[in-house]
């Protein structure tokens, strides 16, 4: 089972996830949440996900792909991809990396930081921050739909 989650997430991580592919993603992680716990198949999980403290799959999926990025841009120097980089950043290149690019998280990075001087510290501030924010989201659409149908 662990090498069946390695490999699940390396593959994540190098490869951009289409929105109903991380949907079918959030089904499993809903269904093996609902084993563990052994609650039945209408039982919302999401105080169990909180519990076990999971984020969603689409969180998990942008935090391996950022981490990804990070590493690439700190490979050392003599490495393929570090001498390929540069022109891996650029939008001609259509590459994988520059779709990874586009990822909140990432682009969230990119936004607070010079990526260069990125390190890990700050990384984890900005992807707790993410989460948060993520967290906030729901909740206030889910307090908005309650709140709409009261009124």
């Amino acid at each position: 089972m662990c090498s069946m989650r390695s490999q699940l997430e390396y593959g994540l991580a190098i490869s951009a996830v289409s929105s109903s592919n991380i949907t079918k993603l959030e089904a499993c992680q809903t269904q093996c949440i609902r084993r563990i716990f052994g609650c039945g198949s209408r039982s919302s999980t999401k105080v169990m996900l909180h519990l076990t403290n999971q984020p969603t799959m689409k969180e998990r999926v942008h935090r391996l792909q950022a981490k990804f990025l990070f590493r690439s841009i700190n490979a050392p120097e003599d490495t393929l991809l570090s001498q390929l980089l540069a022109y891996l950043r650029t939008s001609a290149s259509l590459s994988q990396w520059y779709k990874l690019s586009k990822t909140p998280l990432w682009q969230r990075c990119c936004a607070s930081h010079e990526i260069d001087d990125l390190d890990s510290r700050t990384f984890n501030a900005i992807y707790r921050e993410y989460l948060k924010d993520n967290l906030n989201a729901r909740r206030n659409a889910t307090n908005s739909t309650a709140i709409g149908l009261s009124v």
